[in-house]
Order: C-alpha cells, then structure tokens, then sequence
C-alpha cells in the first residue's frame, strides 16, 4: 500500500508519494542540485576566466578578495557543521550563503563582458520607448506623478534595494523551516534569471530612459531615484572598449532589458510562498519593488515585462530539475512547497 502525504500550498494540495518525501531520496535530491548550482558559478567563472585570458578584460584584484574571503569562511563553516556537529538547518543556511556570494561575484563582472560584447548590436531605447508608447504607458507622466509624491517615493526606493536583504532572509528562513529542496529553487531561479538577462542583453542593449531621455535634476526636483543615469557612462565605455576592468563587488547594474529587479521580486515571491506568514510579508514588499522598479530602476514597462517572463522561464527550469530529481513528484501548483521532500 503506497501512503501519501497532503503538502498545503495555499488554494490546493499536492499529492507527494511518501517515498519521496523520506531522507534518503532527499539528501540525493539536494546533492544533484548544488552539483547543477555549483556547476553553474563555475562555468561563469570559467567565461569570466576566458574574458581576461583572450578579451583584453582584467581584474581589480583587490575588488574579488572581500567575496574570496568570505566564500573560503563560509566554506569552512558548512563544512564543520555538516561534518563535526551536524545540523542540517545550519548547514543547509551556510552553504546556499555561500553558493550566492559565490554566484554574484563572477556574475556581477559577466554582465560587463556581455555588454562588450553587445558593441555590434545597436542601442534598443527607441524600440522600448515606442512599444511603451504603443501600449498606452506614459513613463514621464509616471516619473512626473512620482515626483509629486516624495513621501510615498521614499518608501518605494527603500524597497528598491532589498534583494540582497531578501536574498538572505528567503535562505535561511527555507533552510531552518526544513525546505532544502525549495532553498535550491530559489538559488537556481536565481541564477537562471540572471544568466538569461545578460544573454538577452547582449544582443539588446540599452541605456535605459534616463539615458535616452537625457532627464537631469530638474526633471525630478523632489525626488532622487537609484539607478538614473548612472549606467550611461559605464556602458558607453564596455560599448568602445575604453573600459576593461572587471570587479568582483561594486560593479554596476547595467542590464536595462529584461528587468533584473523585476525577475528577481518574482523569484522572492515564489521563494518565500511555502512559508505561512513569511510568504504575505515577502508578496507585499515584493509588490512594493515591482512599483518602485520603473522610477529607481530606470525601467521601460517593456524591460519589466521581460523580466517577468525571464522570472517564469527560469523558475520552471528549476522545477523541472526538481520533478527530475524528487521522484517526480505532481506539483498541480508551480510554488507548491517541498517542505515535504526536504524534511529530514
């Protein structure tokens, strides 16, 4: 006789086979899937690697040696408590820690190499423009209506820069509530997106609207958004080859289609969703990054819907590897928990 075990995700339940749900099959489940996550960081290594050997690219040493440090720390300590005082919840923490300093570090300076390499390829403002137009969006009406709502302003530019922050609460809040499967979800979906967006943005460059608009102060006297112009400059000089530098922290956002940010509030919202309470508090405050994305982020609407469907694409690969891995189990839900699977 087969038992089953009902998994709550909200609306519907998930009908997981009790097989898999045991340690065994799990603790196999995870190990494929921090191969594929470490796996991934080195090939974006290796790229990055391969960019200083025959792309004219060099590093800024001393930028790589903060992640270096803390990724050997990190290291030692997943290490000792999976060995010396074993502690899954800890351990679990510890390690998708350091696979995301790990995957930041070589990504941050891949999204230079792909912008030198989009050099070819004309600037695409004209065409997110036109198509935001096309549709009936206005993003100087929405730049002109958020200047005259400073207080409401402050509180979206706060939200704006919480991915780190989040990052960090969604991996340790999944691994001590036993969700190991769905913390390597969240890394994967992570990666994905992020590989996927300097991909696109390689064969679609743009400077995004502060650029193309020229806006200044003057345009938003009662307001001071992130990001601005502050990509121009940099991606002029991947463009023409006058910048070389690679950093392993401190590199710029400089990817305007698809919407990282947009990518990223998705892939929270679907990290946290198993999670009662947590997954109302993670929706909310990822709305807030969603709406604040056009203004701080220098956004076309057409670079947030971009990065939406990046979001999706990269979060079903994720699934899928765990369907592969897990026995296949029959998610009727794309952000049914795995507490189920992961549970040791």
């Amino acid at each position: 006789m087969v038992n089953v075990v009902h998994v709550e995700t909200g609306r519907e339940a998930v009908v997981l086979d009790a097989a898999i749900a045991s340690p065994a099959p799990v603790r196999s489940a995870v190990s494929r899937l921090d191969a594929i996550i470490w796996s991934i960081i080195a090939a974006t290594a290796a790229v990055v690697v391969v960019s200083m050997l025959v792309g004219g690219f060099h590093p800024a040493w001393l930028s790589f040696a903060a992640p270096a440090g803390v990724c050997v720390l990190l290291a030692v300590v997943a290490w000792f408590y999976r060995t010396w005082r074993p502690d899954a919840g800890v351990e679990a923490a510890v390690t998708g820690t350091l696979q995301l300093v790990a995957f930041a570090s070589v990504a941050a300076p891949l999204s230079y190499v792909g912008m030198a390499l989009s050099a070819p390829f004309p600037l695409q403002d004209w065409l997110f423009d036109a198509a935001d137009k096309a549709l009936g969006l206005d993003w100087l009406a929405l730049l002109a209506w958020t200047d005259n709502h400073p207080t409401l302003h402050t509180v979206l530019r706060t939200a704006y820069g919480t991915i780190t922050l989040q990052s960090s609460v969604a991996i340790f809040v999944l691994a001590f509530t036993g969700r190991a499967v769905w913390l390597r979800v969240f890394l994967l979906s992570f990666m994905a997106a992020t590989l996927l967006a300097i991909a696109i943005a390689v064969v679609v460059p743009a400077y995004g609207v502060w650029g193309y608009y020229g806006l200044g102060p003057h345009d938003h006297p009662h307001i001071d958004p992130v990001v601005r112009d502050l990509p121009v400059p940099i991606i002029n000089a991947l463009r023409d080859g006058s910048l070389r530098t690679l950093v392993g922290i401190g590199a710029e956002g400089i990817i305007t289609f698809p919407s990282l940010h947009t990518g990223f509030a998705i892939v929270l919202i679907v990290a946290f969703w198993p999670v009662p309470l947590v997954r109302w508090v993670g929706l909310a405050l990822n709305l807030l990054m969603l709406a604040s994305t056009p203004v701080d982020g220098a956004h076309y609407f057409m670079d947030m819907f971009a990065g939406f469907a990046v979001a999706v694409v990269a979060v079903a690969w994720a699934l899928s590897l765990v369907r592969r891995f897990s026995g296949q189990p029959s998610f009727r839900s794309g952000l049914a928990t795995t507490k189920a699977l992961s549970a040791e």
